[in-house]
């Protein structure tokens, strides 16, 4: 049987792409490019070193064998290969899948690679370089943000009133952490319903019930007994609108929508599930004076916990659980002061607030590999030139560098303005009119470049702009028709765009006979602009889907 499986690498500014593969009957390329995108701020937001990926198979693995499930995930592996390592993109558990899967994949890759590489996958088990703590991580993780929210409200945990919407991992590891840190958990649900205790129910104890009966109807624990006079069943739309201090979704998206909005009696909302509240829902919210803390900042102990994982199966080094959970709660703990403080000082939701922080991370770590693949270019450029001392090629090089760094560094705000898309196009010309206008080439014709460019990767977006310009600098449509075509009237030009074209973006502007023939036709400088702007344009084409779409 043939399984239709995806991998989406959203984005690689900060480091090698992190994200898991989720096994599902309604898995789709759009719902994993998404997801990848979300795993590109959660990263960014929390301080990790790691871009944006998500994987996933359309499967019900209910229906396969245990044989079969090994070997979809093995399969998975072999077509994915050569896009995945521990220097690329690091897969984990999702939806369906599980450290068994991983220790499968983690086999199978190590087999293709030739040697044992436990780096290549996270969310493996204990004795395959697992990391002690990965699986209460994300629920820790959460009550860490809970703590947060207590440091700055001053709110008693005894006093403190929690309903909890979904009880798998993540929301029973929630639960198990606030009730030790104090906290009154009155409510917690699954699929089926949730129970409901005034005086307070005991996490471990309703586990332990759910064990015995399957299910955590009639689980009403208090303290170390558990009795049906204790507590009484509801519903999880009572539970959502319950009248307790703090709300955690942390069961499956959308629940708190525009119609229930207004029937939210929490004070706080920590979202814990991934897109536990629609956009419309957040206004209302946040008109109420609700405060919402965002899943992408609420739910990330589990990529942070990744993320030592990663470590600790390079370095060979076995982490202790309390060391994992200590170092956890430093990352996401520093996360929402951030958070916080720009909310504050901005005036803005929380949501926004991590947004903007985010964003402008990869948009700095965009603009710094700029610079960088600039400069490399320059240099190599550089050292193929025997009439430049090494010095003069230093200074050169210096003075390229601070130029790109000077017209770049309002990346931040062009990202910022970005996110309202009717300006988008005013916004990049803005940023890059003086990389483009000025220097020895004539505007008109570096925009004939980076058309040519533009039509060589295939950039959709890049092609729109380059044609605005031309036609902002005088270009006839018939001329732009003739660029599309190659039918150039000028012979000079077509060699120069057709130079253009085979100049490939990917490693290949080092070989001496490609500079060769751009010696023959430009000079030194020329050269150099000429490099910006394919290098520019190859950037914008392979970031293309980070900046087209920006939240609102």
């Amino acid at each position: 049987k043939i399984f239709f499986g995806f991998r989406s690498q959203h984005n690689n500014a900060l480091g090698p792409y992190k994200g898991g593969i989720r096994y599902h009957p309604n898995v789709s390329e759009d719902e994993i490019k998404a997801l990848s995108m979300l795993m590109t701020w959660k990263c960014s937001l929390v301080g990790l070193p790691f871009g944006g990926a998500k994987g996933g198979v359309i499967v019900n693995p209910k229906e396969l064998t245990q044989k079969e499930l090994e070997n979809l995930s093995r399969g998975y592996v072999k077509e994915v290969f050569p896009l995945i390592g521990p220097e690329k993109d690091i897969p984990a558990p999702d939806v369906n899948t599980d450290p068994q899967i991983m220790a499968w994949m983690v086999d199978e890759y190590s087999k293709l690679k030739g040697k044992e590489t436990p780096a290549a996958f996270t969310g493996k088990p204990l004795e395959m370089w697992g990391l002690e703590g990965r699986s209460e991580a994300t629920g820790y993780g959460g009550v860490v943000i809970l703590k947060k929210l207590q440091e700055i409200f001053g709110f008693k945990p005894e006093k403190t009133t929690l309903a909890i919407q979904g009880f798998g991992n993540v929301g029973s590891n929630f639960a198990r952490f606030a009730a030790l840190s104090g906290y009154k958990i009155v409510a917690v649900s699954e699929a089926e319903g949730g129970i409901y205790v005034e005086e307070g129910l005991n996490p471990e104890e309703v586990l332990h019930c759910r064990e015995r009966k399957g299910k955590i109807a009639g689980c009403y624990c208090v303290g170390s007994v558990c009795d049906s006079s204790y507590g009484r069943q509801i519903t999880n739309k009572e539970l959502l609108e319950m009248e307790v201090d703090i709300l955690v979704p942390a069961a499956v998206e959308n629940v708190i929508t525009k119609d229930n909005a207004q029937k939210i009696k929490a004070k706080y909302i920590i979202e814990m599930a991934n897109g536990p509240v629609t956009p419309e829902a957040q206004e209302i919210l946040e008109k109420r004076g609700i405060i919402s803390v965002p899943d992408f900042l609420a739910n990330a102990g589990g990529v942070v916990a990744s993320y030592f994982e990663w470590l600790q199966s390079k370095e060979k080094r076995r982490w202790k659980k309390e060391e994992t959970l200590r170092e956890l709660a430093k990352k996401l703990g520093q996360a929402f002061e951030e958070v916080w403080a720009l909310s504050q000082r901005e005036k803005i939701n929380l949501r926004k607030a991590a947004y903007l922080l985010a964003i402008e991370r990869v948009a700095k770590a965009i603009k710094n590999d700029i610079i960088l693949i600039a400069t490399i270019n320059l240099l190599k450029f550089m050292a193929l030139l025997p009439s430049l001392e090494k010095n003069e090629t230093e200074e050169i090089a210096k003075e390229i560098y601070e130029e790109f760094e000077k017209e770049t560094g309002k990346v931040p705000e062009w990202v910022k303005v970005m996110a309202h898309r009717p300006e988008i196009l005013k916004e990049f010309v803005e940023l890059f009119k003086t990389i483009m206008g000025k220097g020895t080439i004539e505007p008109l014709l570096k925009w004939k470049i980076a058309y040519v460019v533009s039509q060589t990767l295939k950039c959709p977006f890049c092609l729109d702009v380059s044609e605005k310009m031309l036609k902002k600098f005088g270009a006839e449509d018939e001329v732009i028709q003739k660029i599309k075509t190659g039918e150039i009237s000028s012979p000079e030009e077509k060699e120069i765009l057709e130079l253009v074209k085979d100049v490939t973006l990917d490693g290949h502007l080092d070989q001496p006979e490609i500079f060769e023939r751009l010696r023959k036709k430009f000079t030194p400088a020329q050269i150099i602009e000429i490099i910006s702007v394919m290098g520019l344009f190859n950037y914008i084409n392979r970031f293309n889907n980070t900046l087209a779409v920006l939240p609102e």
